[in-house]
């Protein structure tokens, strides 16, 4: 078996379990590129290294190309197709960004521009690139995640949404808000005659999907012209990804605003955000504005016992969010 029908293989496989595979796909045909359309068993290490390793890819997307790879290689070894590869990870480094919380007046003036920055874009229209946008900041998801969902992973009948991954801890039906379902409907509803090459909700006007390069591209657009910037000295410009956190500092402050129970609600937020445990959700405490500070330094996520799914009275509530 020749690399090239290997691949093949193992995209087919991989959304055969329910995953687009978008990213990996492009990742291991470029690899095929590079190195050659070889025979499976006499893959160059060396060759693949050299890949990984190429100088002008970011430390973060050496590190995400790393484990694509390596899912791959370690496959086709344990069907004992090829003979396993110890291919050394990418050196680690220190994340040194600290990400941009936006305000609730960037979001609205990001979300108005759209229609004014996308109006010339003959690859994504304006009605896609803002539901994308207020879908990321509505739900807290990856751009991935967004970029990857399904009209299939929509419950819209009863407010909910599911997230794949090939991480269990990232797979999650979330329940979703009631202006974020609507907005939704709505454009479905309006794309149901366009015709589109993939399952995704969201798509470019020809129907391909989504190139996270192009959406960077887009969002960089929007953001100068709305003049959205940081307050804070980093020479960092805000990114798309920020509205992650920007979803969890705004949730947490709400929260806390209303007077509400934060034991129950932070082992919620990590689960919802598709986090295995409560680290990660809890470095966005720090993020919150100073005056919470106080309040937040004595929370006990550890009194959280019972499951956050099984509490209607939260669920109920998220979905109000």
């Amino acid at each position: 078996m020749r690399l090239s029908e290997a691949i093949e293989l193992y995209v087919s496989r991989r959304q055969h379990e329910g995953s687009t595979y978008i990213s990996g796909e492009t990742v291991l045909r470029m690899m095929c590129n590079r190195i050659g359309d070889v025979p499976l068993d006499h893959l160059p290490a060396a060759d693949i290294i050299r890949f990984l390793h190429r100088p002008e890819i970011s430390n973060v997307t050496q590190l995400g190309q790393y484990s694509m790879v390596n899912r791959f290689l370690q496959f086709w070894a344990h069907r004992g197709d090829m003979p396993a590869l110890t291919i050394p990870p990418p050196p680690r480094f220190e994340r040194t960004y600290v990400p941009h919380i936006y305000s609730r007046f960037q979001i609205r003036l990001m979300l108005t521009q759209c229609r004014i920055t996308q109006a010339k874009s003959r690859s994504i229209d304006a009605p896609t690139f803002r539901l994308f946008l207020l879908t990321l900041y509505a739900t807290g998801a990856r751009v991935g995640e967004v970029r990857n969902l399904r009209i299939s992973d929509l419950d819209l009948r009863h407010g909910k949404m599911l997230f794949r991954s090939g991480s269990p801890e990232r797979t999650r039906c979330i329940p979703i808000n009631a202006d974020l379902n609507h907005q939704l409907r709505r454009f479905l509803t309006r794309n149901r005659s366009r015709e589109s090459l993939v399952p995704c909700v969201f798509s470019t006007v020809s129907g391909r999907p989504l190139v996270r390069s192009y959406l960077n591209q887009c969002f960089r657009r929007l953001q100068r012209a709305g003049a959205v910037v940081r307050s804070d000295d980093s020479s960092h410009e805000p990114r798309m990804q920020d509205l992650r956190p920007t979803f969890a500092v705004h949730r947490l402050t709400s929260w806390i605003k209303q007077g509400v129970d934060m034991n129950r609600m932070l082992p919620a937020l990590s689960a919802y955000m598709g986090y295995s445990g409560l680290v990660a959700a809890e470095k966005f405490l720090a993020l919150t504005p100073e005056r919470f500070r106080r309040q937040l330094r004595i929370l006990s996520p550890e009194n959280g016992r019972k499951h956050w799914r099984n509490d209607s009275e939260l669920m109920t509530f998220l979905a109000k969010l």
